[in-house]
């Protein structure tokens, strides 16, 4: 049988003084001291490609395809360009 273990209270020694805290003290001073001492950290994940990224960029469809004059049809699509 195992038995459990419970904390009550943390004191701490500093030098000739001696410092009690409840469990709830020691759980502010511990919220306190992380926002002093926190280390901020940055999401970035590094992304190299070898092409530049768009936001439009376009894609390839392959298809049949038919063209009509400045027109293309593929697979009843149809898309129109100019020069």
């Amino acid at each position: 049988m195992e038995k459990e273990i419970k904390v009550t209270k943390l004191t701490i020694e500093l030098g000739n003084k001696t410092i009690e805290l409840s469990v709830e003290d020691a759980r502010k001073l511990h919220d306190a001291l992380n926002d002093i001492f926190q280390k901020e950290v940055n999401q970035y994940i590094p992304y190299s490609p070898s092409y530049p990224i768009y936001p439009t960029q376009p894609f390839i469809t392959w298809c049949d395809t038919k063209t009509y004059g400045n027109k293309i049809v593929c697979n009843d699509n149809t898309i129109t360009y100019s020069y």
